[in-house]
Parts: C-alpha cells; sequence; structure tokens
C-alpha cells in the first residue's frame, strides 16, 4: 500500500527534541501549512501540522530548525490515537522520513534538499541534452 505525505510550511514553535527511555531521539513539532486556495475574500486557510521524527533526523531537525523557519517534510501519516479517562482521542501525524531546507523567513528560494539519495544508475540519463526526449 502507498502511504506517502509531502508539506511545505513554517514551524510554529521550536522543534522538541527528548529522549525514549531507551536512548533514542525523538523530535516533535508542528507546521503550518497555508491552503493553495484563498476564500472568497482572499485569505488563505492554514492547516496545523504534527510531525514526529526519529533518530538522526529528530536530531538534525532540533539543530537546524527553529520556529518560523520554511520547511519541506516527507514521511507517511500515522495514527496517534489514545485514550485518556475513558475518552478516546483521534489524530494524525508525519511520521518523518526525509527532511529538507526551504529557504529563510525572509526569502522564497527553493527547496534545498539536507540529504541525497542516488539509489540508481543514471547511465541512461548521462546522454539527454536540454533538447531532451519530450
Amino acid at each position: 500500500m502507498l502511504n506517502t505525505v509531502t508539506i511545505m510550511g513554517r514551524l510554529t514553535a521550536d522543534p522538541n527534541l527528548s529522549q525514549t527511555p531507551n536512548n533514542i531521539s525523538v523530535c516533535k513539532f508542528t507546521v503550518a501549512v497555508e491552503d493553495d486556495i484563498p476564500d472568497k475574500n482572499g485569505n488563505r486557510a492554514v492547516q496545523f501540522i504534527s510531525v514526529i521524527a526519529w533518530r538522526q533526523t529528530a536530531e538534525f531537525a532540533a539543530r537546524n530548525f527553529t520556529k518560523g523557519k520554511l520547511i519541506v517534510v516527507q514521511g507517511r501519516l500515522k495514527n496517534n490515537n489514545y485514550e485518556k479517562e475513558n475518552i478516546k482521542h483521534y489524530g494524525m501525524q508525519i511520521e518523518v522520513s526525509h527532511i529538507y531546507f526551504a529557504g529563510d523567513k525572509s526569502s522564497k528560494s527553493t527547496a534545498v534538499p539536507v540529504k541525497s539519495e542516488v539509489t540508481e544508475n543514471l547511465s541512461e540519463y548521462e546522454s539527454l541534452t536540454d533538447e531532451g526526449p519530450f
């Protein structure tokens, strides 16, 4: 099954880094994502999305991102349902696989990857020119 999510938005607060009882780093933060389509008054709704990162990715997020920074997050949706005082609470969060810098508050630069992964032999693409096949 396919479960992939990519969002771009601004951190609502500094990431919160902590350790599990087994000394695994975990970082939680919220990303504010503005809707693409404005309402009839020209205002855009904002979605506040919970994010969780683990291990080195958690440490990287806590070290390099602060409130207001533009960020791109890739990962998967995960339930964070729980029961408290006999009341069931339902929610979703993104469990991070990759985090990217997307510029700072004063600029509108494009996303720059933090970690680049080459998984295939690119030799078949090396012969393409700017004219390309399309």
